[in-house]
This record gives C-alpha cells, structure tokens and sequence, in this order.
C-alpha cells in the first residue's frame, strides 16, 4: 500500500462546480499515490453533497463518507483510509470550523506529512503538489510553502503569498518576478497553504475566532512564533479563480459583496486585538474611515452598512469579554 503524503484539504460551500473542477484537477496526485483528498461540505444548500458524492462514485473513486460527529470516532486502522474523504459539517461554522474537520481527519492519519488547504476555486498543475512535498522536504523547518498564483486573466502572478500593513491593516500581493526565487511575504496566502502536519501538531488548527478571513495571517504568526519558516516554491502552479468562493468580488462587476465585507472587517478587528492590541486605537479608525471613503469614491455605499454592522459587532463582542 502507497503512503499518501499529503492530505488535501478542499472545502465547498454551496460551490460544487469549482469543486469538482478542482478534484478534477488533483487526480494526478491522487493516481500517483502522494495525496489522499478530503472533501468538507460546510452545510452547503444548493445540492452540493448529491453533486460531489455523484462525482466519487460515477467514477468509481474509492471513497469514505463522514458526517461531522462521526468524525473523531471513525473506526480505521491508521492509514488505512482510502484516497478520497468526504466529510459532511452539520453547520457552517465558517471557513476556519470547516477546513478543521479535514484537518482533524489528516492529523489522525500518521503517514501525513503535510496537509494542503487548498480553495475550491482553485485548480492545480499536475505537478504541482509534488513539487510542493519535494521544496518541503529539503529543510524540516519550513512550516508552511506558497504556490504561484495565478489569477483568472493570467496577468497577475503572486509569490506565494500576501504583505499585510499593520498601519492600513489592509494586504497587497507578493508579486512574482521573472527570474527571481525569492519572496517577501508575511503570510502565505489562505487559497493554497502546504503546511506541515508537525507545526500544525505544535501550534494548533486554524484559529475560529475568524468565520471568514484572517485565518491564514493567524497561523503564520503562531507557526513563526513557533521557529518554523514560510517559503515560496516557484514551481508549483495554481490557479486561482479570485473570489469565488468568499464572494470577495462578484463575478459580474468585481465588486465586493456584503458579506466578504462583514467579515473581512470584523476579522482584522479581531487579528489586531491578538496580535497587536496597543496598535488597534489607531488602526481600527483608520480602517474605518479609509473604508468609508473608498466605498465613497467607488460608488457602493451599500457596503457601508456591513462596514457598520462589523464595527458595532465587535464592540459588542469585546464588550461581552470584558462583562
């Protein structure tokens, strides 16, 4: 029996057509031997289950069928469990709650090495996880590696991951330069994280304070804070269809839907209370009004509300701390 290194971590949400594009995509991997593939429906309610579950078995795939309270008492001898995973939440408790229960699973299988969050509105080269595990292998301190992004029109190639301003709390791509094999990032970004189970067991799953957003930028902080590294591998190509599964820009228009922009708020309130409390009185109304007026100037007052309602949620959320 082939001991699959990697366990890819895919999570749909009411978007099985991007879902069973990306598993399309990770099949090499699969067939290879390398990569066991754990699907986590988050309560989704446009018929994703009866979609993806169709897909496995159409294709004859070899596949075991979960819900979430089955989760940590699945009767399998250690890695024994077959190439496809498919884990059904109860609730959709966010991006963070959802990735955990395969995150869960692939911690409980001892020959994975590495776990692959990756987004549903990605797809992989075929090489790519490969020379994910080769670029992991070659120090046993890098704790998370970054792909190649890149996005829908092909213009934009980021490195890796994002910059985050604590000033401006906002990120900007690290953009991929020809020829070049380095990247300067903070974090690596949350549509293609290659983590390695042995930081994951010291530092903890993602962090569920954040429903949406911010998950990533956490788990670097702990995982450095930690002595692990976060790296760039070149080659491995993903490409990233830019919002599809947050809603972060609509498909029509590139605008920002109301919910990307609740949590995208109310989520980096919560990261500077963590991590940079003595910066949050300066940063948290500087973000505000710097959204306001983009917002302004952009013609969608209709995001100011989600602003609002983000702000006062999370003075009540603080207040109920402190009560």
């Amino acid at each position: 029996m082939s001991h699959r290194t990697v366990a890819v971590v895919v999570l749909n949400w009411n978007g099985w057509a991007d879902s069973l594009a990306c598993l399309t995509s990770l099949g090499p991997s699969v067939e290879q031997g390398l990569a066991r593939i754990i699907v986590v429906d988050n309560a989704s309610t446009d018929g994703s289950s009866l979609q993806i579950r169709e897909w496995f078995q159409s294709g004859g795939r070899d596949f075991l069928e979960l819900h979430e309270t089955e989760l940590l008492g699945a009767a399998l001898e250690p890695n024994t469990a077959p190439p496809y995973v498919f884990i059904q939440a109860h609730r959709n408790g966010g991006y963070a709650a959802g990735n955990n229960l395969g995150i869960q699973f692939a911690l409980q299988q001892s020959e994975s090495r590495y776990v692959f969050v990756l987004n549903n509105d990605a797809t992989v080269e075929a090489d790519s996880i490969a020379r994910l595990v080769s670029w992991a292998d070659r120090d046993p301190a890098t704790g998370v590696v970054g792909s190649t992004l890149i996005e829908d029109s092909g213009q934009l190639r980021i490195a890796g991951g994002n910059n985050f301003s604590l000033l401006l709390t906002t990120s900007k791509p690290a953009i991929a330069v020809d020829g070049s094999r380095d990247s300067h990032m903070d974090y690596v970004a949350g549509a293609a994280q290659f983590i390695r189970t042995a930081a994951l067991r010291q530092v903890g799953l993602l962090s569920e304070d954040y429903f949406l957003y911010f998950e990533e930028l956490d788990l670097t902080r702990r995982i450095t804070k930690a002595g692990f590294t976060i790296t760039w591998c070149p080659e491995s190509i993903v490409h990233h269809h830019v919002g599809r599964t947050t809603g972060s820009r609509r498909r029509s228009n590139g605008y920002k839907s109301s919910l990307a922009e609740y949590h995208s708020n109310l989520s980096c309130l919560i990261f500077m209370r963590k991590f940079h409390p003595r910066m949050l009185w300066l940063a948290a109304p500087a973000r505000f009004l710097f959204k306001v007026l983009h917002d302004l100037i952009n013609l969608q007052p209709a995001l100011l509300v989600p602003l609002v309602r983000a702000y006062r949620d999370y003075l009540m959320q603080t207040k109920r701390k402190h009560a």
